[in-house]
């Protein structure tokens, strides 16, 4: 399911992210799509958001179910600034 990581990086809230790792959040916690945190933080456009999750160990190499990396995601949203990442 959706964790508050996914819900936190949907909405780009830093401070909920930082608060929830720092208890203990699994930032490579996949939902039943196999989309991670940072698929969503992708989604969202959330530069700052995907910093904080690779600071924490974010793994860039997860697959969603459909075979898309954290990349194609920012590719299909247009988010030309994190393909940059």
């Amino acid at each position: 399911g959706i964790t508050p990581l996914h819900r936190a990086a949907t909405r780009g809230n830093i401070e909920a992210c930082k608060l929830l790792i720092q208890y203990g959040a699994n930032v490579n916690k996949v939902n039943g799509f196999g989309e991670t945190p940072l698929h969503y933080a992708c989604q969202a456009a959330s530069l700052r958001f995907v910093n904080v999750l690779v600071e924490n160990g974010a793994d860039f190499n997860v697959l969603d179910n459909g075979g898309r990396s954290f990349l194609h995601i920012a590719a299909e949203h247009g988010h030309i600034d994190l393909l940059e990442y």
